[in-house]
């Protein structure tokens, strides 16, 4: 699986790359400080997953996600914020999961396990009607 990480900070996007290096099944594709580089690595790089931070100086991670929208792509979004008032907002954008900072080892992996469960069982559900259409 290939993962985005975006966030302003320098210290969390390399805390974030140190989590999950270790992880064979994680491709790191790239990081970004703040939205327009996130947005430029997305299209070079098509990530799976985006690890994202909300608030950041210029645009949010609410803009970023109206930018994926409006680009036609679909990773998936996982928000790593130490602000839980988002919360809600977040539903609403359709994100996949919603991290408090500081990032517990257990609940990144866990986020990202479910992530990846949800994205295979929707490919076996695309290939099962698939299989009764050519049926």
């Amino acid at each position: 699986m290939k993962i985005l990480i975006v966030d302003d900070e320098p210290e969390a996007r390399e805390l974030l790359k140190y989590m999950l290096q270790e992880k064979k099944e994680i491709e790191i594709v790239g990081t970004a400080g703040n939205v327009d580089q996130a947005i430029r690595l997305l299209h070079s790089k098509s990530p799976h997953l985006v690890l994202l931070d909300i608030q950041m100086p210029g645009k949010d991670g609410f803009h970023f996600i109206e930018q994926v929208h409006e680009s036609g792509q679909e990773p998936g979004i996982i928000f790593v914020t130490a602000y839980e008032h988002y919360a809600i907002q977040a539903i609403r954008n359709s994100v996949f999961d919603y991290i408090m900072k500081p990032v517990r080892q257990e609940e990144l992996d866990t986020s990202i396990a479910r992530y990846a469960e949800s994205r295979n069982r929707i490919r076996r559900q695309d290939l099962s009607q698939l299989l009764e259409t050519l049926k």
